[in-house]
């Protein structure tokens, strides 16, 4: 796996434990990360980004759970709902913006206070003029 690639998830997920203010090291609580994929298991470039990211959660000393939408949108504004409404919710949501499912879930994110992070995709121009940027409007889209 490239070097950079590792580096880019390992900062990541250090950048996510610093804004979401998971403390790895003062509590004996185990920080629980979980990526949302809008692909299915076979797609080789989030294949490569899952098999990163577990192993940098596992250097960190973290968990890091992984569910697969199988390009349905819906799906994930479902497991959003689960995983927020948990009494065991993880610490970060991570998830692609399929086909810009990104709004729904930073109002999931904000109603249920669950921190989120939105990976290789952006906002559209014109959702950014309503949503803000991270941290802007919403405290827990990191």
């Amino acid at each position: 796996m490239a070097i950079a690639k590792r580096v880019f998830v390992y900062f990541s997920i250090f950048v996510l434990m610093f804004f979401s203010g998971v403390q790895t090291f003062a509590s004996e609580k185990v920080p629980k990360i979980v990526f949302i994929s809008g692909t299915h298991n076979k797609n080789t470039f989030w294949n490569n980004y899952v098999l990163t990211l577990k192993k940098a959660c596992k250097d960190l000393g973290m968990q890091c759970d992984v569910y697969y939408a199988n390009e349905n949108h819906l799906a994930m504004v479902d497991k959003m709902n689960e995983l927020a409404k948990s009494p065991n919710k993880p610490d970060v949501v991570i998830f692609n913006n399929l086909k810009n499912i990104a709004p729904h879930l930073i109002k999931i994110a904000e109603n249920t206070q669950t921190h989120i992070f939105i990976i290789n995709s952006a906002l559209p121009s014109s959702e950014i003029e309503i949503y803000g940027k991270p941290r802007q409007k919403y405290k827990y889209w990191i």
